[in-house]
């Protein structure tokens, strides 16, 4: 066999080698550890639809966090108005939750605010919280809908381009 032959086998078997001993845990559940944070965005989804809460484990292990979704329990989110649109297109809360909106409008200057209706004819509304200008921030609070479904939200002075589902689960 050629030089080059020896070479390719020996790096396929350290490969090999690396990856089994990457693959492989000690006794005991594997735990797994976030790499990086979460952008404000990507925790307002996930604090609005799950809650994390730790599972009773013996003393020997650490806690494991588990995802469950909250039927009454309080949401809280980030909501931001930008360059006339919202960060979040859908917004998905238990049927019946006290939800908190940490409203953000960043638009110098420019009036918005965060209203739920019924859907998109905006004449049942459901909240509808004050306009504020920008740059400014406020918090809404309201009861989310008890029967699950989809509503809709908007921002009352621009509802033509600023609006998504309120999803209720």
């Amino acid at each position: 066999m050629r030089e080059g032959g020896y070479l390719v086998i020996c790096m396929v078997i350290i490969a090999g080698a690396i990856v089994i001993s990457g693959c492989t845990t000690g006794p005991g559940p594997a735990t797994l550890q976030p790499t990086a944070s979460p952008t404000a965005s990507q925790e307002v989804i996930s604090v609005a639809t799950v809650v994390t809460q730790p599972q009773s484990a013996p003393s020997s292990e650490t806690a494991t966090p588990t995802a469950t979704i909250q039927q009454l329990g309080p949401v809280t989110l980030d909501l931001t108005a930008k360059n006339f649109a919202f960060n979040q297109e859908i917004i998905t809360v238990p049927a019946g939750a006290e939800v908190t909106v940490n409203f953000d409008n960043q638009d110098s200057g420019i009036p918005h605010n965060f209203a739920v209706y019924e859907d998109n004819t905006a004449e049942k509304v459901i909240y509808r919280g004050e306009i504020i200008n920008g740059p400014r921030s406020i918090t809404y609070m309201f009861t989310a809908p008890s029967e699950p479904g989809t509503y809709y939200f908007q921002c009352d002075p621009h509802a033509r381009i600023m609006n998504g589902d309120f999803v209720v689960v």
